[in-house]
């Protein structure tokens, strides 16, 4: 066992390519092996939308050195 046990679970992210980084958009507890329900799509989409248009303000990172 992993950090979550025995937990099948499916993680939404996306990548944000100019800050070359992954973007957690969401989670969810994986009840069956079907396909995601349709309301948890269009969150996770919204929330991607949401992203790439600034909503969630401006990620400032330190310079490297």
């Amino acid at each position: 066992g992993g950090v979550l046990g025995k937990k099948n679970v499916r993680v939404f992210f996306g990548i944000d390519k100019k800050l070359r980084s992954i973007i957690i958009l969401g989670g969810i507890n994986k009840g069956n092996e079907g396909q995601t329900p349709e309301g948890t799509r269009i969150a996770i989409g919204r929330r991607w939308r949401k992203y790439l248009n600034g909503d969630y303000g401006v990620l400032d990172l330190p310079e490297s050195e």
